[in-house]
């Protein structure tokens, strides 16, 4: 196999592809990455692309290879080289021969040195989704392999370890840190319960249960013997332990709406609140109390009172960069609900991808949902990280969108479990998803009704900003 080596230096541009046309054909050729070494140039590190043709046929210079990569903005490589590395969007690149290119034998390979601006500090950071594109259109996938992290000059910055990159002795370290002699405890969980109480006796938590309803907590009553039965119990009228849901007593003052108490005492369990939340608390713990068991489960008496002392618990979710399937959100809310977590920042906006259906906007989501090869972005958005070439592909986290009618499940779902879902719209910046998509209905509108084209546009043709 003969081999061509080649050094850096030349600023790359703004480039616009060719058209698009989905395609499952081998790959004419592979690569492999190399990390060569931070610190080639000042404020770039040096890394390289082995380009191999493994067809019967010539490489010649009818073709284009995209890829997708995080953190390198600027591109250089050398004057004479027989390639030009472009940076087409922000984390998104392209490679075509240049005026220097010779064609390439069937099973050679040729090595292209470059330089990437910034300094490579994890191994995250490397190419991903590479694609061939032919002089016809045709898109397929490139197989890419990653050359090995075996020299330390791969992931040192001025002669030092990059202070991300976990190399052995500091995973050691970190590792060290966490070291206890403590003794997990039957009462143990996330979030810690404020108080636990020991009484005497012990009680077997039989695998026939009884439920014992006050008014009001219906909902939470339901959810329980959904979780008793995922876990093998059976709910049934006659069963040898009771799990009551019930008011706290006049005395008791509540410290804030999600105060419970969660009493067991022979064979017999309370779960009392002042709100249908605390009594949801409640049974969460229970439930986690019981995972930790087989059948029949065996306690010692104990009185627990717990209450949060943060009453906005929240988790960010962003399915635009990286979209989540509804069955997998449910999963999720389900998880959250099992740690007590109540709030769902739900970020379907962003630069990448709107994922929200909203009527009489249908671009939003026809646009800026999918992610794919594309030459102005029309019909589509440019690939990003692990973005790949087709944007009907609903296997790819790229792709996707949530209907209204999704929607609206996704929000009754979390509501039954006390979770407030909190949906973000990013404005003014991280925006571009629906900049394009708005753009493409100004497009579709312009010629029939320009007061409506304009309506809702959020770019102005005047703009020259970069």
């Amino acid at each position: 196999m003969k081999m061509k080596h080649l050094k850096h230096l030349l600023i790359a541009s703004t480039v616009t592809a060719l058209c698009a046309c989905n395609n499952t054909k081998e790959s004419p050729v592979s690569l492999q990455w190399e990390m060569v070494k931070n610190g080639a140039a000042p404020g770039f590190y040096e890394s390289s692309f082995t380009i191999t043709n493994t067809s019967t046929k010539p490489l010649e210079s009818d073709w284009e290879i995209y890829y997708t990569q995080l953190s390198p903005r600027q591109v250089k490589v050398n004057e004479d080289s027989p390639v030009i590395i472009e940076m087409i969007n922000a984390g998104y690149y392209k490679i075509a021969p240049s005026e220097s290119w010779t064609p390439l034998a069937p099973g050679d390979s040729i090595k292209i040195s470059y330089l990437n601006q910034g300094i490579f500090t994890q191994t995250l950071f490397t190419p991903k989704s590479p694609f061939f594109v032919t002089n016809n259109g045709t898109q397929i996938s490139i197989p890419l392999s990653i050359a090995p992290f075996d020299r330390k000059e791969q992931w040192t910055v001025q002669g030092r370890i990059a202070p991300s990159y976990p190399d052995g002795e500091k995973v050691y370290a970190d590792n060290q840190a966490l070291e206890t002699t403590y003794k997990i405890q039957t009462y143990d969980m996330l979030p810690s319960l404020k108080e636990v109480t020991p009484r005497e006796g012990t009680s077997i938590i039989s695998k026939d249960i009884s439920l014992s309803v006050e008014d009001g907590f219906a909902d939470e009553a339901k959810l329980l013997i959904q979780n008793l039965k995922e876990m093998g119990y059976n709910v049934t009228d006659k069963g040898q332990t009771v799990i009551a849901l019930c008011h706290f007593p006049q005395n008791m003052q509540a410290k804030n709406d999600e105060h419970y108490r969660l009493d067991v005492k022979d064979n017999y369990i309370t779960i009392s609140g002042g709100t249908p939340h605390a009594i949801f608390n409640g049974t969460q713990t229970l439930v986690s109390l019981l995972k930790k068991q087989t059948i029949p489960a065996k306690f010692e008496n104990i009185a627990i009172n717990d209450y949060p002392d943060l009453l906005y618990r929240g988790m960010m979710l962003d399915i635009a960069r990286n979209f989540t399937k509804k069955a997998d959100l449910l999963k999720l809310i389900n998880q959250l609900a099992a740690y007590k977590i109540n709030v769902l920042h739900f970020h379907f906006s962003d630069d990448e991808a709107w994922r929200l259906e909203i009527p009489g906007l249908e671009e939003l989501t026809a646009i800026g949902s999918r992610r794919g090869f594309t030459e102005d972005e029309s019909q589509r958005l440019y690939p990003v990280y692990y973005g790949g070439w087709n944007p009907n592909d609903t296997t790819a986290t790229a792709n996707g969108y949530y209907t209204r009618e999704d929607f609206i499940e996704v929000l009754q779902y979390a509501a039954k479990r006390h979770i407030t879902v909190i949906p973000e719209i990013e404005s003014p910046g991280h925006a571009r998803a629906a900049i394009k998509a708005m753009e493409a209905r100004f497009n579709r509108l312009k010629g029939e009704d320009m007061e409506k084209a304009r309506e809702y546009l959020l770019s102005e043709s005047a703009d020259t900003s970069k």
